[in-house]
C-alpha cells in the first residue's frame, strides 16, 4: 500500500503550520553504483558529492593502502549513464587513515578528509585535494592546519568551492577539550594551496565540537557545532563566516530556542547555497525523529524561515542526519539507525514561498539496515545518496544510488497502487483503519480517528494528477 504523509511547511520562529501532502511523489531511481573493486566492509558510499557530470563517493574502510586506509571513487556521466572514471588514494595513505570520512567536489577538484591520518601527530587528521588535468586525476595537495595537533581529527568534515576549501577539526582544543575549529585553505594562481584562516566560534567552549560539519558556497562558510549548549546540553548551534576586507570573520550564530531541545544536535549536518542554509537536528525529540531548519539571509541578517519534518514513524530514524540544498530544493537523509528499514531520502521544494515535502527517494532493492541516506548530495536533477551498509558485495560493502530529484507527482489516495481511484482504495483504507495499520494514519500522529477518515476523503475527492 502507498503511504501518505503530513507535510510541514515553514513558519518563522513561532511554530509549524501543517498541510496534507497532496502532490507528493516518488523520486525515480536512475542508477545504482558500486566501485569495481568494492568488497565486504569497505562502506562504499559513506560520503558522496556531485557537481554536474562528475560524482564522487568514498569507501571509508578500503584496504588498498592498509586496513581501513580509505579511498575515493570518481564517476562521470556519459550518455546519461554514470561510469567509473578513477579511484583516488592518498600518496601517503596508511592503515586507519580513513580517507573519505568526508568528500566534496567542485568542478575538476575533489577534497577528501582523512580524519585518522597522522600528519601533525597521531589522530591529527588531514585532507587531500585531487585535481583533474589532461585526462588524469592527481593529488594536488595535502592539507593540515598550522596549529593542528594529535587527535584533532581534521577532515572529519570538508567542503570545497572553486579555489577555497574548508577542513573541520572538531576535536581541536583551543577553547577547551573538543571545542573544535575549522581551517580555510585557498589556491593561488600557481596551484599552491595555503592556509588563510583558522575559524573558531566567538563563544565556543569545551565539548562543542565546532567543525563536526562544514559547508561552503560563494564565499560563505557554515560550520556546525552540534554539541554546543545554547538551550540545553547538546542542543547545538551553527556559525556563519564571510570575508570582510580580506579577513574571514564570524557573521552570525544560528540556533533555535523555541523548537529545539537538549540533545537535538542541531548542526550535526549543514548545507548552504546562496542566501539559504539548511541545518539538520537529527536527534530532535520525540524519540530522535529528527528535523531540519532553513535559514535565509536578509538585509538584517540570518532568520529562521522554515522547519522541515518528514514521515518518520520509528524512533532513532535520524531524519536530517545528512542534508543538501541547491536553489529551491532541499534533500535530507533518514538512514534509520535502528536497522529496521533500508533508509530514505526526502525532497522538499520551495513553492509559493513555502517549503513543501514533494517526494521520497527509496532504493528499489533496499533491505533493512542498508543505511540509505547516510550521505546525500544534490546537483541539478541528480540526487545522490550513499547506502554504506548495502551487502551486494558482502557485509557492509556499500553502494550509492542516483535518483531524479524532480520527483514525479503521486496519487496520495491510491492505496492499492493501481494508478486510479476507486472502490479498491476505499476498501484498502477501511481494512487498514480497522486493523490499525500505518497506511490509515493519514495524519501521522499515531492515532486512527475521524481526522484520518476526513483526510482520506479529501485526498480521494481531489483525485490523481
Amino acid at each position: 500500500m502507498a503511504r501518505t504523509r503530513l507535510v510541514v511547511g515553514g513558519l518563522v520562529m513561532i511554530g509549524v503550520q501543517p498541510g496534507l501532502a497532496l502532490a507528493q511523489g516518488v523520486c525515480e531511481e536512475r542508477q545504482k553504483l558500486i566501485g569495481a573493486d568494492v568488497r565486504a566492509q569497505d562502506t562504499f558510499g559513506f560520503g558522496v558529492g556531485v557537481d554536474g557530470d562528475l560524482l564522487v563517493c568514498s569507501s571509508l574502510w578500503d584496504d588498498d593502502r592498509g586496513l581501513n586506509a580509505g579511498s575515493v571513487y570518481v564517476f562521470e556521466r556519459r550518455g546519461g549513464a554514470w561510469v567509473e572514471q578513477s579511484k583516488l588514494l592518498a600518496s601517503d595513505g596508511a592503515a586507519n587513515h580513513n580517507l573519505g570520512r568526508s568528500v566534496s567536489i567542485s568542478g575538476g577538484r575533489v577534497i577528501a578528509g582523512a580524519s585518522g591520518a597522522s600528519i601533525a601527530g597521531a589522530g591529527s587528521g588531514g585532507a587531500y585535494v585531487f585535481e583533474f588535468a589532461d585526462g588524469v586525476w592527481t593529488q594536488a595537495a595535502r592539507l593540515s592546519g598550522s596549529s593542528a595537533g594529535p587527535n584533532d581529527r581534521q577532515g572529519w568534515s570538508v567542503a570545497i568551492d572553486g579555489a577555497i576549501a574548508v577542513v573541520g577539526a572538531h576535536r581541536d582544543d583551543d577553547r577547551g577539550t573538543d571545542s573544535g575549529a575549522a581551517y580555510v585553505f585557498e589556491r593561488d594562481a600557481d596551484g599552491v594551496w595555503t592556509q588563510t584562516a583558522k575559524l573558531i566560534g566567538e563563544d565556543t567552549s569545551a565539548g562543542d565540537e565546532f567543525g563536526h560539519a562544514v559547508a561552503l558556497h560563494a564565499g560563505t562558510i557554515l560550520v556546525g557545532a552540534h554539541e554546543a549548549d545554547p538551550f540545553g546540553a547538546d542542543s547545538g548551534a551553527a556559525y556563519v563566516f564571510g570575508r570582510e576586507q580580506g579577513v574571514w570573520v564570524q557573521q552570525a550564530k544560528l540556533s533555535v530556542e523555541e523548537t529545539t531541545s537538549p540533545g537535538s544536535h542541531f548542526g550535526r549536518a549543514v548545507a548552504i547555497h546562496a542566501d539559504r542554509a539548511v541545518i539538520g537536528a537529527p536527534f530532535e525529540h520525540p524519540l530522535n525523529y529528527g528535523a531540519a531548519y532553513v535559514f535565509e539571509r536578509q538585509e538584517s541578517g540570518w532568520t529562521l524561515a522554515s522547519k522541515l519534518l518528514a514521515d518518520v514513524r520509528t524512533a532513532q530514524e535520524w531524519f536530517a542526519s545528512s542534508v543538501a540544498i541547491e536553489g529551491d530544493r532541499i534533500v535530507a537523509g533518514s538512514f534509520f539507525n535502528t536497522g529496521t528499514e533500508p533508509g530514505s531520502v526526502f525532497v522538499f521544494d520551495r513553492r509559493d514561498g513555502v517549503w513543501t515535502l514533494v517526494g521520497e527517494a527509496q532504493a528499489s532493492d533496499g533491505v533493512n539496515a542498508d543505511g540509505l541516506g547516510r550521505a546525500v548530495a544534490l546537483s541539478g536533477e541528480s540526487l545522490v545518496a550513499g547506502a554504506n551498509q548495502d551487502d551486494d558485495r558482502g557485509s557492509n560493502a556499500g553502494s550509492v544510488y542516483v535518483f531524479d530529484s524532480a520527483c514525479a507527482p503521486a496519487c496520495a489516495a491510491d492505496l492499492d497502487d493501481d494508478g486510479t481511484l476507486g472502490f479498491g482504495d476505499v476498501l484498502a483504507f477501511l481494512v487498514a483503519f480497522s486493523e490499525g495499520l500505518p497506511e490509515a494514519d493519514i495524519i501521522p500522529d499515531g492515532r486512527f480517528d475521524a481526522v484520518d477518515v476526513n483526510a482520506f476523503l479529501v485526498l480521494f475527492s481531489i483525485g490523481c494528477p
